[in-house]
Order: C-alpha cells, then structure tokens, then sequence
C-alpha cells in the first residue's frame, strides 16, 4: 500500500501491521513459539486499529468482514499458544509423574498446529488483501487531529465498559470479560 494518508503514523502502523500478517501467511503454518506469539499480537493489534476506525467512521463495512476473517486465526493460534505455555509451565514447576498430561499437550499443540497450518494454507489471501487495501483507504483518508480526539474518546469508552462490567459484577466470573476488554484497550 502506498501512503498518500493524512495520518502518516497511523496509516503507517495499520500497513506495517498487514505486511507482518501477511508474511505469516507466506509461512503457510510453520511457525516458532515466538512466531504464534507475535501473530497474535499482529492480528489483535489489526482488529484495534479496525475498532478505533470504525469508532472514528462510524463506518463497519469491509472491516467487519476482515475482522470475521482474522479471529479464525486467532483463536487456533491461541489453541496452539495455550498449549504451549501449559508444556512450559509444566516442565519449570513439575518433576516426574506427568508424563500421560505432556503427553497429551504435545497431542493438542501437535493437532491444533496441523489445523493452524491447514487454516493458513487455505486463508484467502486475495480477499483480505482486498479487505486491508479498502480499511486502508478509509485509514488514511482520516486526518491526524481527528484520530487524536477519537482515540482517547475509543479509550474511554472502552474503559466504561470495564467500569460498567464492575459495577454490575456479582461475582467474579465476569473476570475473563473486563480482562478482555482491558487487554483490548491496551493494543
């Protein structure tokens, strides 16, 4: 994408953001720990941007649907990851006696790689550059002192929605949902 954008900053982020999502589908699924890491932290930062564009637009229209195309990948990465992190905090803090458990993570990290790698081999990648290229334009049509406003107001409103989910929590299940919502906030 070339950047003819009021917002270089932010335009440029968004791109640098694609480009590294792309060279992990170049990758087809073969992927390091560090790599499942980092394609994560690609693909949530991608849907903030998108969140903080529709904010500022109003606008839903490709970016949804590049959205709907990304959490697939996100959440077979996040298999991947979790499993990954459970073998690692499993062989730092136990000695002997868990072999069965490993056993079955290195199945679950074995099975949900082989579905990542299946998912990133037939991820469409003509339609989300499509997708990226159309977010991209409306990205950089925005001007710099608008997004500036708009994001702090995107904080905000993400942060009462933290605040509302405190103020209505009875129990601490809603825990996962105001983490999330943090997290988010943080991207």
């Amino acid at each position: 994408m070339t950047n003819p954008a009021k917002n270089p900053t932010f335009f440029s982020f968004y791109n640098d953001m694609v480009e590294s999502f792309l060279r992990y589908i170049t990758l087809a699924g073969v992927y390091s720990e560090e790599e499942i890491h980092l394609l994560r932290l690609d693909v949530k930062s991608l849907r903030t941007v998108l969140d903080l564009a529709e904010f500022i637009t109003r606008k839903k229209s490709g970016m949804k649907d590049l959205r709907a195309m990304l959490s697939p990948v996100f959440g077979k990465a996040g298999e991947v990851r979790t499993a990954q992190m459970n073998l690692k905090l499993l062989r730092k803090g136990c000695a002997g006696g868990i072999e069965a458990y490993e056993q079955s993570l290195l199945g679950e990290e074995s099975g949900s790689r082989q579905e990542l790698k299946i998912l990133m081999t037939n991820f469409d990648r003509e339609r989300f550059e499509r997708l990226a290229g159309d977010a991209g334009a409306v990205i950089a049509g925005l001007e710099n002192a608008r997004v500036t406003v708009y994001a702090a107001k995107f904080i905000r409103a993400r942060y009462d929605t933290v605040f509302r989910i405190l103020k209505t929590a009875k129990k601490p299940r809603n825990l996962h949902e105001i983490r999330k919502s943090i997290k988010s906030s943080r991207n």
